[in-house]
């Protein structure tokens, strides 16, 4: 299946975006992490424990959308090809 060069740029974008959201999250999942160390310091389990659930969804997330990005570079180069 051959793609226009209008949905090649457009699919182009979406990996674009996909990789600056992947960026953010990277930076979220740093910032929760040294959050985390700070109230493992301070002692506060409670908030410790929910920063850890947050670090956790946020790395699957990452991992699942690392997937993603991978995918579609791996359809655009196959297309390129084509």
């Amino acid at each position: 299946m051959l793609f226009r060069s209008e949905e090649m740029k457009d699919l182009y974008a979406v990996m674009d975006k996909m990789l600056m959201v992947e960026s953010e999250l990277q930076a979220l999942e740093t910032v929760t992490a040294i959050m985390k160390e700070g109230c493992r310091t301070k002692e506060s389990q409670e908030m410790e424990d929910m920063l850890y659930v947050i670090e956790t969804y946020l790395l699957g997330v990452t991992k699942h959308l690392r997937s993603s990005i991978h995918s579609l570079d791996e359809f655009l180069a196959e297309q390129k090809r084509d």
